[in-house]
């Protein structure tokens, strides 16, 4: 599973490593450290790419000399643009002569570093589906609503915008009022999430289903027509092994081969707030499919939110029932961002950074990563997002 989660950015980062490792001696000649750092940047993207880019290609039955082509080049590019950008760093302290000199670069470097790490890192958690987890299992996440939503305390929304205007900080703001502004300059509200019923759901769907069959057999036995009920009641005994399974042993592999269907969100997910909100997200459909994009775990659609608004792909190898409720808060956040005129997140595009940094999709993230949080702590806990504000990048609209 590390081979095939970390793709390229792993690789760039151990290229950024060991690239940056220069800086600790710096010395007057700025052009050969940068060269050194670009090298070995390069080299280790390169190696590290190769390795990864052979287990990717095993694990998902493609071409591995095409898979190890393919992550060694990006591993090391992102290496060598890696290495100039730390050379970069040297040479904008070399020329800072700053007192104490030496010092303040190791301290720049280390922030860097970590800075970079925590990205990467959170990179790769995101793709791998980690994120939102506690001890592998999800337990709460949360979604923030805005302006348009119903219900709102309106009083608390204008005693915000009152502070705002005196120019206290948003996070003063949020922990008075429970409202704050995101990146995109519009007021947000963070309301609890709710509980997953999946199993629930699978039950009663199965079970409904073996007592219309027999509700059939019984029709065809009273019409004489008995040559029709083999049919029926070998169906019903099929399903009665479904149901035996999801009452005993409810797991990945029964949404994948007996989900493929729509269905209503409020069947699968409890959440009375979310619902007050915005009614009409009570109408919208869920569907779990085997048949998706083989690269994504989910996603919204806004132009099909009363068809198939949000479709969870249970053929994805981070599909986990343990992460459902946060991939659920993802999406649904990605709902309320087009509801409410949010920032919007994207479509991946071939560029992860460009991606990861969208500021729909960070908000989309750290509304499935707020864990564990009692209403109380969610103003009492800052909001922590992967991505730092000034480097989000916010669009209006899906790309």
């Amino acid at each position: 599973a590390a081979l095939q989660i970390g793709s390229a950015f792993i690789p760039g980062t151990l290229g950024l490593k060991l690239a940056g490792g220069a800086i600790k001696g710096l010395t007057p000649i700025v052009g050969r450290k940068i060269a050194q750092n670009v090298a070995t940047g390069v080299t280790s993207g390169l190696a590290s790419g190769a390795v990864e880019g052979l287990g990717r290609g095993l694990m998902e039955n493609q071409n591995p000399l095409k898979t190890m082509a393919t992550d060694s080049l990006a591993g090391g590019l992102l290496g060598g643009l890696g290495g100039y950008g730390l050379g970069k760093v040297a040479q904008k302290f070399e020329r800072a002569k700053l007192p104490n000199n030496k010092v303040a670069q190791e301290q720049y470097f280390n922030d860097y570093v970590a800075d970079l790490n925590n990205k990467t890192k959170a990179m790769a958690d995101f793709r791998a589906g980690k994120l939102g987890m506690n001890n592998g299992k999800m337990e709460k996440a949360y979604n923030f609503i805005g302006e348009n939503a119903q219900n709102i305390d309106k009083s608390a929304l204008e005693k915000a915008k009152e502070m705002f205007a005196q120019n206290l900080s948003n996070e003063d703001i949020r922990q008075n009022t429970g409202w704050f502004k995101g990146v995109d300059d519009k007021w947000r509200y963070e309301i609890p999430s709710g509980e997953v019923k999946l199993k629930d759901f699978f039950y009663n769907k199965y079970d409904d289903m073996i007592k219309q069959d027999y509700e059939m057999v019984d029709l065809f036995r009273e019409r004489g027509w008995d040559n029709k009920i083999d049919d029926y009641l070998k169906t019903a005994e099929e399903n009665k092994v479904i149901l035996d399974k999801i009452n005993n042993n409810f797991n990945e592999d029964i949404v994948k081969n007996y989900g493929n269907f729509n269905t209503k969100l409020p069947n699968i997910y409890k959440n009375d707030d979310l619902y007050s909100a915005y009614p009409e997200l009570s109408n919208t459909n869920i569907r779990f499919s085997n048949e998706e994009r083989p690269s994504t775990i989910a996603y919204f659609d806004p132009s099909e939110r009363g068809k198939n608004g949000i479709i969870i792909n249970t053929d994805f190898k981070g599909f986990s029932l343990d992460n459902l409720k946060r991939d659920l808060a993802h999406e649904i956040q990605h709902y309320i961002q087009d509801k409410e005129n949010f920032a919007k997140g994207g479509q991946y595009n071939g560029n992860w950074e460009e991606y990861f940094n969208l500021a729909g999709e960070a908000e989309a993230r750290l509304a499935g990563n707020r864990v564990n949080l009692t209403p109380k702590e969610i103003l009492e806990t800052k909001l922590m997002y992967d991505v730092k504000p000034e480097n989000q990048i916010v669009r209006f609209d899906y790309r």
